[in-house]
């Protein structure tokens, strides 16, 4: 056999020895791979939950701007409480003072400038990091053991919008034709004694989308006054029929002077002036009055239609003109005596109120706070 035919006939490599060297360069690159992306799961886990902590700061803070430094000082203090309670990976985020920045939100062209003058801040922007997020395996490759996450957020207070329907309201109808003489007035509010009579001497009613019956009533009035109302509650608004009735309710009334005592809500002197005297014939004690609390939100105003104001039967189905913002602050049921309500009507300032659509109203609502950034 020739030199050349023992050549042709010899192996040139170790076919097995070359598979064995492929197989393990790749489990090295596959192990490779997998810690790597092991480590930016890590990575990308930190920077979520940063971002939300950093977002649920921001939006705690954002609704309690409010055009006051009192206003600034506690959203800070809600944005640095609620950061505190969210975690990057088991440990709190805790914000520093000058994380959290109050500014300017340009709504047109979407900028945010830096300002410490309460009447102009309408926004708050807050920026975190998390430094030296372990990332062992990916060190090897990138000689790097750890890298920061950070985030950022800016959140936004929005401007006060008029709103045609509401979804927490106080289940009382009262007739333009008793409200109108306030809106004109000076201030534009006033106090109104609102009647609940067995008779067609009302000046008010009770009224409820799903029927004006006691219990409604009653759901109504503990919703407004414990803020409990959700999006899930009936609504009123500009343009329904809504049932009202007039009648005096004992239970209902006796409901309302428990909700009133038991109020977090204060009368706002600041607001309305000093708060009326106790009506004689008051359920509430002279000793609870100046104590007890109020309950407030949006009122639907009905089209009382023609007659005396005090001769409108209220026992059926009436159209809602607008809505108004009311205050109960006082009930009285004496034996004998008128029985219902002392309110105050506001037209003049601008409050918190649940609603849940945006229109011509007369009342305007402030929406919660949301991200823009």
């Amino acid at each position: 056999m020739s030199k050349e035919t023992e050549s042709l006939g010899r192996p040139r490599r170790n076919r097995r020895a070359s598979y064995l060297v492929l197989i393990a360069l790749l489990m090295v690159v596959l192990l490779g791979s997998a810690a790597l992306a092991i480590d930016l799961a890590v990575v990308n886990l930190a920077h979520q939950q940063l971002r939300s902590a950093v977002d649920a700061a921001a939006l705690a803070g954002a609704s309690n701007i409010d055009g006051t430094s009192d206003g600034m000082d506690r959203a800070r203090a809600s944005a640095l409480a609620t950061s505190s309670a969210n975690q990057v990976r088991g440990e709190p985020v805790t914000l520093a003072a000058g994380d959290v920045v109050f500014g300017e939100w340009n709504f047109e062209n979407g900028s945010f400038t830096p300002s410490n003058e309460a009447p102009e801040v309408n926004a708050l922007q807050i920026r975190r990091t998390v430094p030296k997020v372990p990332t062992p395996f990916a060190g090897v490759l990138m000689w790097n053991q750890s890298l920061d996450v950070d985030a950022e957020a800016v959140a936004v207070r929005p401007p006060l919008e008029p709103i045609a329907i509401a979804d927490c309201f106080l289940p009382v109808a009262v007739p333009s034709c008793m409200v109108d003489p306030l809106q004109s007035g000076i201030g534009g509010q006033g106090v109104l004694q609102v009647q609940l009579a067995n008779d067609s001497n009302d000046n008010a009613g009770w009224a409820h989308p799903d029927g004006a019956n006691a219990a409604n009533i009653r759901t109504a009035m503990q919703d407004a006054a414990n803020g409990r109302c959700e999006g899930s509650e009936p609504v009123v608004g500009e343009g329904d029929r809504v049932p009202v009735t007039n009648g005096v309710d004992a239970s209902v009334l006796h409901e309302v002077r428990n909700l009133l005592r038991l109020s977090a809500q204060p009368w706002q002197p600041t607001l309305w002036g000093v708060k009326p005297p106790r009506d004689e014939d008051s359920s509430l004690t002279p000793a609870q009055y100046p104590m007890s609390g109020i309950i407030q939100g949006p009122v639907p105003v009905v089209d009382g239609g023609g007659g005396a104001c005090n001769a409108t039967k209220f026992n059926q189905t009436m159209p809602v003109r607008r809505l108004a913002w009311g205050v109960i602050f006082d009930v009285y049921s004496g034996p004998g005596q008128h029985k219902g309500l002392q309110m105050m009507f506001d037209f003049d300032h601008d409050f918190e109120s649940p609603g849940t659509g945006t229109g011509d109203g007369n009342v305007k609502a402030r929406p919660p706070g949301r991200l823009v950034r």
